[in-house]
């Protein structure tokens, strides 16, 4: 896929620099093929990201000198406490350059779960299993997931039984495959019971992705996103804290 023409276009679709026919193809282009859609997808949650990570690094640089400035004694001169006065006013001009010329930055819930979702990771899940002890459905989901094939994925997963012992892993990645077909409500709630379930293999995730789901319905996620941002042993707590200081 990266050596697809298409890609360039896609690029410049993000940025804003393509011309009025080249989108206009290029969207017709992303109805016609899953893949391309795919690949779409995933620059542009990349493309979010990564304006969401510059403004809010060059907002705690403003955050920082601002700070310093407050603490700069009266003997080390009125000269530096103004050149540092003036880092800081430099900074708030260029935040709120980012600002009016990337207005991707003012990512709503929606948008935000979008940009931090990433997906399950599938391969960690296979290792150490024989071939024998795991259940057709289940490896049937994971690869229908895998290659991005929802709705077989999601008929697999749902299909995998109690008594096999993966009822669980298939609940966890069934939520992922609902999460994809963008029944959010849906993969909150199985997201939730695996959390409950206190698997140290998925809770923890579970929990995370649960509340990516619950910012997807553009719900009232404050109180899931905080639970996460004040668990030091948490994976995610530093992406938690930052979606706090959003929704606050």
């Amino acid at each position: 896929m990266d050596n697809n023409p298409q890609i360039e276009q896609i690029e410049r679709y993000l940025s804003n620099t393509i011309s009025a026919q080249e989108k206009t193809n290029l969207e017709q282009a992303l109805q016609e093929d899953q893949d391309l859609a795919t690949e779409f997808e995933k620059r542009q949650r990349a493309h979010k990201l990564l304006d969401f990570a510059v403004v809010s690094n060059l907002k705690a640089q403003l955050e920082s000198l601002e700070e310093e400035s407050k603490v700069v004694s009266i003997s080390q001169g009125r000269r530096k406490r103004l050149y540092t006065l003036s880092i800081a006013a430099s900074l708030l001009v260029l935040v709120g350059a980012f600002a009016i010329l990337m207005p991707r930055n003012n990512l709503s819930s929606t948008e935000m779960a979008a940009a931090y979702y990433s997906g399950a990771d599938l391969n960690s899940q296979r290792s150490g299993e024989t071939l024998e002890t795991i259940p057709e459905n289940y490896t049937a989901g994971l690869e229908a997931l895998e290659q991005n094939q929802i709705q077989e994925a999601i008929t697999a997963l749902s299909s995998v039984a109690d008594s096999t012992g993966y009822a669980l892993p298939a609940q966890y990645f069934l939520a992922h495959a609902l999460y994809q077909n963008q029944d959010y409500a849906q993969a909150a709630e199985n997201f939730g019971a695996v959390q409950a379930s206190g698997d140290l293999r998925f809770s923890e995730n579970a929990e995370w992705y649960g509340l990516l789901a619950c910012l997807a319905q553009d719900g009232t996620c404050l109180d899931q996103a905080q639970q996460i941002s004040t668990n030091n042993q948490h994976s995610f707590q530093q992406e938690a804290k930052k979606i706090v200081k959003r929704l606050k």
